[in-house]
């Protein structure tokens, strides 16, 4: 077993930073801490690693209770935004220093950071002074750092914040792929949906110290649990429309005041899981089509209201009632401002939330 936490939590008086967290991390696995800032996720980090006491809850590290240990005796890597890299020492230096505080063997130490160094592909700059070198270099000192001591558990704090989109990208690739060769457990803190989504095996999403949904990228990008996962995780992120849930001539209707859309299919589900009738219609960008002219009764009239191009998509924003609605389209397309399109949502991909506990429904 990687990391085991059983009902954290952390107060700062009367602020509850983290909330009677509970969260299993396979050993292997690598998972992503997701969240805004101020939701918990780093409180979390540090508590794991011991560099704050949780005010309850427990912490095990492959089966072991570590709540009483010293971070240094937690066997756990860490990584921070900032490095927290040596300047004035050289490299290798760097890479010793911890090896040199549990006294091992000079020979050993030799060995272990060559290999270290040589997997990271920063031998080359053993005798450089760290002060003097790349983002992307400091970045693999304190990756390497971490990972000469051997540590059952890497814990890693927004460690691509400093780097540019560019090289951001390329250590993305490089972080997953080192993961994978050295199968070492890793939990990952980032505000970033697209690192948690692309690098990781599990998202456990946080706001305001709770977890919202732990489950893999794509369960959590196509089944929300609820309204802030839903709008948080996608980019352009999910169009919401207030409407209610309306019988009539025998069928279930959500009216939105601007269109009614038929879902008397998910009816019973619906009435099952909504504390009533006021609901919220959750659909992404990419799940709406646009056309010239209506097609069917699911036909609904909008004005366009701006057109972004994006390249290999175009992303059209489009006046619907008081509402403003996006969809993604392939690039190039053109229309003029003010200019009525219809559009038509994909009804096996929307959510209906309830308005009232915010919890997705369907």
């Amino acid at each position: 077993m990687g990391l085991r936490i059983e009902n954290l939590r952390r107060e700062f008086g009367e602020l509850v930073a983290v909330k009677d967290l509970n969260l299993t991390v396979e050993t292997g696995e690598f998972v992503s801490l997701l969240g805004p800032s101020g939701c918990g996720k780093s409180t979390t980090l540090n508590m794991i690693a011991g560099l704050l006491h949780p005010t309850s809850g427990r912490i095990f590290i492959d089966d072991v209770l570590v709540n009483e240990l010293s971070p240094r005796d937690r066997r756990v890597g860490l990584v921070f935004q900032n490095y927290a890299v040596f300047n004035y020492m050289t490299v290798y230096d760097n890479l010793a220093f911890g090896l040199k505080l549990r006294k091992t063997p000079k020979n050993e130490i030799d060995k272990q950071v060559k290999e270290v160094a040589d997997f990271l592909r920063i031998a080359d700059v053993l005798k450089k002074r760290a002060g003097g070198l790349r983002l992307d270099q400091l970045q693999r000192i304190a990756i390497g750092r971490s990972m000469v001591v051997k540590p059952s558990l890497f814990l890693l704090d927004e460690p691509l914040s400093n780097l540019d989109p560019a090289l951001r990208a390329v250590m993305r690739v490089e972080l997953k792929k080192m993961q994978k060769e050295l199968k070492q457990t890793v939990m990952y803190v980032t505000h970033d949906q697209l690192e948690a989504m692309t690098m990781c095996e599990r998202v456990a999403v946080m706001n305001k110290g709770e977890l919202q949904q732990y489950d893999t990228p794509t369960v959590i990008y196509h089944h929300p649990k609820n309204r802030f996962v839903a709008n948080f995780i996608g980019s352009p992120s999910m169009n919401f429309l207030d409407c209610s849930l309306v019988e009539k001539d025998g069928k279930a209707l959500l009216d939105a005041g601007a269109f009614t859309l038929d879902i008397t299919h998910l009816h019973e589900i619906v009435r099952a899981q909504a504390t009533g009738t006021e609901l919220v219609m959750g659909v992404r960008p990419e799940d709406i089509e646009i056309m010239n002219q209506p097609s069917g009764a699911d036909s609904v009239p909008t004005s366009v209201y701006l057109v972004e191009q994006l390249g290999a998509k175009s992303l059209v924003s489009m006046s619907l009632g008081n509402t403003i609605i996006k969809a993604l389209t392939p690039g190039g397309f053109r229309a003029d401002v003010g200019e009525t399109k219809w559009i038509r949502y994909q009804r096996d991909k929307i959510h209906i939330i309830d308005k009232k506990t915010g919890k997705v429904a369907v």
